[in-house]
């Protein structure tokens, strides 16, 4: 009826990213919730893999805003076509992605970011040439590393936080030793960013509708 599809139609837009249809970050953190609590339960384990783009501002600086939204279109699509992840891609921020891994998939965990990382050592064709734009990605398991929502987060920002000053186009792993490296007011400000990288793109789509 209209009436269902209509609802169909204000939840997606509740849940999902304008710009490239992925789930956005909300859904993302209801999901992770879901995830901790049936890996607690079942005695199962899973991953949250945060995913940075590597000097993403070159594009849009060099090429330019809508370029810059191509690239994170196709980035998206290529995201959902890795095997055992198509339902848990997400956009976080501007040129901020996520990746959960849960249930019988954390078993491919390292398939799956050899796949990941696969994805960002090809070229983008963008402009009439080709691109190159790699990614920096840190990765929580949860329950054993977390087992909450907002620890996962602040755990995989850490190892994308070390994945980036140890020179970029990398994966780390979250562990303790970590924590020595990470100051209290890093980890604010990379959460500020965040929030302003979203506000800003949400703006941009809107201003492109």
């Amino acid at each position: 009826t209209d009436k269902k599809l209509y609802q169909q139609k204000i939840e997606k837009q509740i849940s999902n990213d304008n710009l490239t249809g992925l789930y956005n970050r909300m859904r993302c953190e209801q999901d992770l919730n879901q995830y901790i609590k049936d890996a607690e339960e079942n005695g199962s384990e899973g991953a949250y893999m945060m995913i940075d783009m590597d000097d993403f501002q070159n594009i849009n600086d060099g090429l330019g805003h809508h370029y810059g939204d191509m690239l994170l279109k196709s980035i998206a699509h290529n995201l959902v076509r890795v095997p055992g992840i198509e339902n848990n891609c997400y956009r976080i921020s501007g040129d901020e992605f996520a990746v959960i891994v849960h249930g019988e998939t954390y078993k491919e965990l390292s398939r799956i970011c050899k796949d990941l990382r696969e994805i960002f050592n090809r070229p983008w064709f963008l402009k009439d040439e080709d691109y190159y734009c790699t990614m920096s990605m840190g990765v929580v398991c949860f329950p054993t590393d977390a087992n909450t929502v907002d620890d996962l987060i602040r755990k995989a920002d850490m190892a994308l936080h070390t994945a980036k000053k140890k020179g970029k186009n990398r994966v780390v792993y979250y562990n303790e030793k970590l924590k020595g490296g990470i100051k209290p007011w890093m980890i604010a400000a990379c959460a500020l960013i965040g929030v302003l990288l979203l506000i800003l793109s949400g703006n941009d789509d809107k201003a492109a509708t």
